[in-house]
Order: C-alpha cells, then sequence, then structure tokens
C-alpha cells in the first residue's frame, strides 16, 4: 500500500508529513505558526510547543532550551506546507473565519480551531484501522524513524542532537545507538 495525500484529509497529511521530515515533536508541531516557516531560507524555528493543562491547550516554551532550534525543510516538505497553506486559507474563507496569515496556526481544523494532540492520535488510529496491512506507528513514532533514517544515511550524532533539539548528544546516542 503506497500511502497518498488521498488517504488522508489534507491538514492530516501535512501534519504526518512535516512529522516523518522534520523530526519534530507533536507538541511542536501543533504549536507552529505561519510566521516559523521561512520558504524563501528552507527552514523552520521551533520556538514553542502545545500542551494540554486540565481541558485547556496552551503553547509553553519547548521541552527543553536546546529544543528551541532552526531546522532546514526539504523542498517536499516546503511544497506540502504551501499547498496546505492554500488550502487553510479556501477552508478560513468557507466558515467565514478572519485569516491572519503569519500569525495563524499551522495546524487547524475546518472551522479554523486549533487540533489537538488527541485529535491526531484519533486520526492516526482511524487510519490504521482502514489500513490494517501496513505497520502501526504513533505520532512519536514519526520522529524516531526520522532520526532513524537520519543515522543510517550517516548524519552525525551531533547534527541530529542539535535537529531534534536535545539537551546533549548522548541523549540521542542512548536513544539511536542500538539501531
Amino acid at each position: 500500500l503506497k500511502v497518498s495525500k488521498a488517504n488522508f484529509k489534507p491538514v492530516d497529511y501535512t501534519f504526518f508529513h512535516l512529522l516523518a521530515f522534520s523530526g519534530l515533536r507533536t507538541g511542536e508541531a501543533i504549536g507552529l505558526m505561519w510566521s516559523d516557516v521561512d520558504f524563501e531560507n528552507k527552514s523552520l524555528s521551533i520556538s514553542r510547543t502545545a500542551v494540554v493543562i486540565g481541558d485547556k491547550q496552551t503553547v509553553q516554551d519547548p521541552k527543553t532550551k536546546r529544543s528551541k532550534r532552526v531546522i532546514t525543510l526539504d523542498d517536499e516538505t516546503l511544497n506540502v506546507l504551501k499547498l496546505w497553506k492554500r488550502q487553510q486559507i479556501k477552508e478560513y474563507f468557507q466558515v467565514g473565519m478572519p485569516y491572519k496569515h503569519d500569525s495563524n496556526y499551522i495546524f487547524t481544523n475546518s472551522f479554523g480551531g486549533w487540533i489537538s494532540p488527541s485529535a491526531v492520535k484519533e486520526r492516526l488510529r482511524r487510519f490504521f484501522c482502514e489500513h490494517n496491512d501496513i505497520k502501526k506507528i504513533t505520532p512519536h513514532g514519526f520522529r524516531h524513524t526520522h532520526a532513524s533514517l537520519l543515522f543510517e544515511a550517516g548524519v552525525t550524532a551531533k547534527i541530529i542532537s542539535d535537529r531534534l533539539g536535545h539537551n546533549n548528544v548522548q541523549t540521542t546516542l542512548d536513544m539511536y545507538t542500538h539501531i
């Protein structure tokens, strides 16, 4: 089975694509705003994370000091983000919501609301129920897969550690040296 855009809503496809090709934590991705994407320099700034406290979703500083970072993005991921941005603008227009451009969160639902971590897990669970012939992965599993592929490609532990926002290289090595 080839997983394609047709298997997901545009926002979901974009979300999981970004997780797979960036190594972001789920909360970091949910907390992204369009101002964090630099299409010209092919980079993404991670400066906040979405968290749920009680029953309210909010943003706070990322997990560690090193989690505030700028990472590069490949051309395909940038294209996926551009396509979603166009679609998001249409969805805002359809429901009569004002579009705030760079101050909009990237990952919103069709009513212009912020997506939640539980919604992300549920959408992925539904996908796997419909496609039970492929190996299941959690949203956080995309982060591990990304790191594993970087190691396999010969990227140094230091670069991977920086990209993932780990406090030190040893954290990265402890998690991924079994590969």
